[in-house]
């Protein structure tokens, strides 16, 4: 079963054309947006020409909560960039999001650029990331039976869970994984290629598992890069001297910039 992903297009803009922004919480990273998109959070993503410096930018807007309303949006967001998160809650889902994307990215840093990673454990939680060091993938000696796979993500999730990539074989665009059919992921025993297996029939129950967060974090980055791809752009206006500003559509009726002007005013 595949986790939910919400985000917002411009097509949804009404007509006529306007969109304050004071109820979404802004960010510029991708990362952050699709780990909060894996979360059920709505995103809306925005190419804005700021009027003041005709410079475009890329912004993405998190809806105030997530789908079930069961958290604020800001208050995660803050405790994950002054790092209360990572502090008190290694376990919260929005870091198992992100570490799936950063597992992807070191697993192609030493695929493409030679960089030497390895698996290590997360302190005080049965969690696990790729980081650079001297050890690098451990060869598959010793391992009477391997998963071949294809698929990145697939592995930069099951790296999550304590699944180590045992060596690379091919070359960019045919490269396979190998992964063991086995292995201790915590000091319990976890039958790879039945995990596998059985995720791969839509039958694996604890969707709460760390694995699937980290995989609907690599799928709603993909989306999310598809989506801006189809994105049109809208002009950032700030009123003068104060926070307030809104998002008008360069083809904005005159119901719209009257809405604009009350809105500025209010």
């Amino acid at each position: 079963m595949e986790r939910g992903f919400y985000y917002l297009m411009s097509e949804t803009l009404p007509r006529e054309g306007y969109f304050f922004m004071e109820i979404w919480t802004a960010t510029r990273s991708l990362r952050v947006a699709a780990a909060f998109g894996t979360l059920g959070v709505p995103i809306r993503i925005e190419k804005m020409i700021d009027e003041r410096t005709g410079r475009a930018n890329e912004t993405y807007y998190l809806g105030l909560s997530d789908s079930m309303n069961t958290f604020r949006t800001k208050a995660i967001k803050d405790r994950y960039e002054n790092g209360d998160l990572e502090r008190d809650e290694p376990g919260h889902h929005l870091l198992d999001a992100l570490a799936g994307m950063h597992n992807r990215d070191m697993i192609l840093d030493a695929t493409e650029k030679g960089k030497r990673i390895h698996l290590v454990k997360v302190p005080r939680i049965d969690r696990s990331l790729y980081v650079e060091g001297e050890s690098g993938f451990l060869g598959i000696g010793g391992h009477p039976a391997v998963i071949r796979t294809g698929d990145l993500k697939l592995v930069a999730a099951l790296g999550r869970i304590g699944v180590p990539i045992l060596w690379v074989e091919g070359q960019k665009g045919s490269r396979n994984y190998l992964l063991p059919a086995s292995w201790s992921c915590f000091g319990v025993v976890l039958d790879v290629a039945m995990f596998v297996k059985r995720f791969r029939e839509k039958t694996l129950e604890d969707l709460e598992n760390p694995f699937f967060y980290a995989l609907g974090g690599l799928r709603a980055r993909e989306r999310m890069l598809d989506a801006r791809r189809e994105e049109r752009e809208m002009v950032l206006i700030r009123k003068p001297n104060s926070a307030k500003a809104a998002f008008v559509d360069p083809d904005s009726t005159n119901v719209a910039l009257d809405k604009m002007r009350k809105f500025f005013n209010s």
